[in-house]
C-alpha cells in the first residue's frame, strides 16, 4: 500500500491500530505534540511479534535527527511504554517549527509542503493530508487504523467544527476520531477551532 501519511504518522515505517496525538497550545502559539502509537490490538490479534524497539530501524533514528534539527524544535523523545506502545514527544516554538515538523512527519521533507496549522483572527484551523499525501487503501485495512486528534488550548473554546466521525468539545480542549478510510476519502479534512 502507497502511503506515505500512513507509514509516517504510525511512526516511521510501523502497522499500528490506533495513533493518538496530542497537541497542546501555549497563548504565543508555541506548545508540545505527543503521539502515542499503540500496535497493542493489532497484534494480539495477527499472533505477531513487534520489532524490539522502534529506534532499532536507522531510518528512525535519521528522521529523528532530522526533526530535532528544526529550528523552533526541541526535547524530541521516543520511548517505549510497554511491549506494543510508542511514543513521540517534542516541543515547538511556534506554528512554523510545527508545519515544519508535520511536513517532515506525514510528507518526509524538509520544507513547508503543507501547512497543517494556521490561525486567522481569532480561530485555529487544522487540515489533514489531502488525497495525493494519503495515497490509497489498496488492502482495505483503513478500519482497522484510527487516528484521534486532540487539540489543548491555553484560552477558552467558544465552538469547534470538522467533517469526522466524531469531536468533543471541553472549555479548553478538541477531541477528533476518525479512522484511515475516512482520512483517505476526504470526508474528514479540517477542524476549525473558534476561541472565545
Amino acid at each position: 500500500m502507497k502511503n506515505a501519511f500512513y507509514t509516517s504518522l504510525l511512526l516511521l515505517l510501523f502497522a499500528s491500530c490506533t495513533a493518538n496525538q496530542k497537541v497542546k497550545f501555549n497563548k504565543n502559539w508555541s506548545g508540545s505534540v505527543e503521539t502515542t502509537v499503540d500496535f497493542t490490538d493489532l497484534y494480539k490479534t495477527m499472533g505477531d511479534e513487534p520489532s524490539p524497539t522502534l529506534m532499532e530501524d536507522t531510518s528512525n533514528i535519521r528522521k529523528m535527527d532530522r526533526l530535532k534539527r528544526i529550528k523552533g524544535i526541541s526535547k524530541v523523545k521516543v520511548e517505549s511504554r510497554g511491549r506494543y506502545v510508542t511514543v513521540l514527544s517534542y516541543k515547538f516554538k511556534n506554528l512554523e517549527a510545527l508545519n515544519l515538523s508535520g511536513n517532515l512527519l506525514y510528507n518526509d521533507v524538509d520544507y513547508m509542503k503543507t501547512t497543517f496549522f494556521k490561525v486567522e483572527n481569532n480561530e485555529l484551523f487544522f487540515s489533514f493530508p489531502n488525497q495525493e499525501e494519503m495515497g490509497s487503501d489498496d488492502l482495505g485495512m483503513g478500519d482497522l487504523f484510527f487516528y484521534n486528534l486532540e487539540i489543548e488550548t491555553e484560552g477558552p473554546v467558544r465552538e469547534a467544527f470538522t467533517g469526522c466521525d466524531t469531536l468533543v468539545q471541553t472549555n479548553s480542549k478538541v477531541v477528533v476520531k476518525t479512522s484511515l478510510t475516512q482520512l483517505i476519502a476526504n470526508s474528514c479534512r479540517d477542524v476549525r477551532i473558534t476561541m472565545r
